[in-house]
């Protein structure tokens, strides 16, 4: 019987006993690379975006890998810089913002955007 009083005297100290506070701290992201090379697929064609970072600004190249770019693919080479700046260099709940005009050279579509 007193075996059974001390256990249960002990159950209900431990029960009452404050648990310890837990803080949970979220670790901030990490920052983007100073340079990345990423493949893409596009409304079925590959393409490539190379993109370096510099004061927070992204410097985004986007060329295709099957056959180069064209001047008239300017809207297709900013959805892909903004896609794939948000996807690969934002925290979550940011969106990005293309920060230049985008200019065409050899095949090749280069602009600027930033997470915002």
């Amino acid at each position: 019987m007193k075996r059974v009083v001390i256990c249960a005297a002990l159950l209900l100290a431990a029960c009452q006993q404050e648990k310890p506070k837990i803080d949970v701290v979220e670790a901030p992201p990490p920052p983007p690379q100073a340079a990345r090379n990423e493949q893409v697929l596009y409304n079925g064609r590959d393409y490539k975006m190379a993109f370096t970072v510099a004061d927070r600004v992204f410097h985004v190249r986007i060329s295709g890998i099957t056959r180069p770019m064209k001047a008239a693919e300017q809207k297709d080479a900013t959805n892909i810089a903004t896609s794939g700046v948000h996807y690969f260099g934002c925290k979550d709940k940011q969106n990005t913002q293309i920060i230049n005009r985008p200019s065409f050279n050899g095949g090749i579509w280069s602009l600027q955007a930033r997470c915002v």
